[in-house]
């Protein structure tokens, strides 16, 4: 039954992706991709839909960037590996932009914990910084719904957050 939630609720998160991210993912990888080869990489790799080899190049040097601690290179290999369909790994890299600070980012790796690690505390957290903050609109305004909604949650061994999560997404 778990199983079948969290299906439900990643193909939520993937049709509300465009909101969460497609809409500012030009935003959020620009800064990260400053260098004209990468901004080349990136046309060709064509979120996964185009050349192949771009994709695997594109990835390895945000990687190699992000490990450099180059936040922002985190933070645009996170949203990347979302289309790659490696949620895993894209959590862990919007976890560390998010981390360092880079608000743009924690929307994501807050949804990403809550669907795909099951992290609540952490995406209540995250959440909780982009309701805070004085960030876009719409994700400020998602984000708190999220926060707000996911709050009771955190102590109460009997809620259980992906049940709320689609609730609240509704």
């Amino acid at each position: 039954r778990t199983t079948t939630m969290r299906k439900i609720l990643s193909l939520a998160l993937l049709l509300s992706m465009p909101l969460l991210a497609k809409n500012d993912i030009d935003i959020d990888i620009s800064a990260a991709i400053n260098d004209t080869n990468l901004k080349k990489l990136a046309n060709k790799c064509d979120w996964n839909k185009g050349d192949y080899e771009a994709c695997s190049i594109l990835k390895d040097t945000l990687s190699a960037k992000c490990d450099e601690k180059n936040f922002e290179s985190c933070g645009a290999l996170g949203i990347v590996l979302i289309y790659f369909r490696r949620e895993e790994d894209a959590t862990k890299a919007l976890n560390k932009a998010c981390d360092a600070g880079l608000l743009n980012f924690c929307l994501n790796a807050g949804m990403h914990d809550l669907y795909y690690t099951g992290n609540i505390k952490r995406a209540f957290v995250n959440l909780k910084k982009v309701c805070d903050a004085a960030i876009e609109p719409s994700k400020k305004k998602l984000a708190c719904k999220m926060s707000y909604g996911l709050e009771p949650c955190l102590n109460d061994n009997e809620c259980n957050p992906v049940k709320k999560a689609k609730e609240l997404l509704e």
